[in-house]
């Protein structure tokens, strides 16, 4: 098991944070941390589920999920102080998987 997280660790080093940094901004040290958790949780390969006609639609699942764990990272303890940093920092906004240029969604989206 170590030695996967090894791996692991030693790719998203040597792979990711450079091009996130290329592609991005450079990444502060929370940031960094961030991408770390995302990566090894891969929360986008368990939200995607069936839509039903309820709940919110599939393409935001993701997004949604990318920024509560955000929150988690950052330690924030309201849902307005996350949409606050979102808002704020486009660099996090980006990270929680939100298109170059896309602006954050209502409150609402949140709920």
């Amino acid at each position: 098991m170590s030695n996967i997280l090894s791996h692991i660790w030693f790719r998203i080093q040597r792979d990711l944070f450079p091009h996130l940094e290329k592609e991005v901004a450079p990444l502060s040290d929370k940031e960094k941390k961030l991408v770390s958790v995302l990566e090894l949780i891969r929360v986008e390969e368990y939200v995607k589920r069936r839509w039903w006609s309820r709940g919110r639609p599939l393409k935001e699942r993701p997004l949604l999920a990318r920024a509560y764990i955000a929150k988690m990272v950052y330690n924030l303890s309201t849902t307005e102080e996350l949409i606050e940093r979102l808002d704020k920092e486009d660099t996090l906004l980006c990270l929680c998987g939100w298109e170059d240029g896309e602006k954050l969604p209502s409150i609402s989206f949140f709920k």
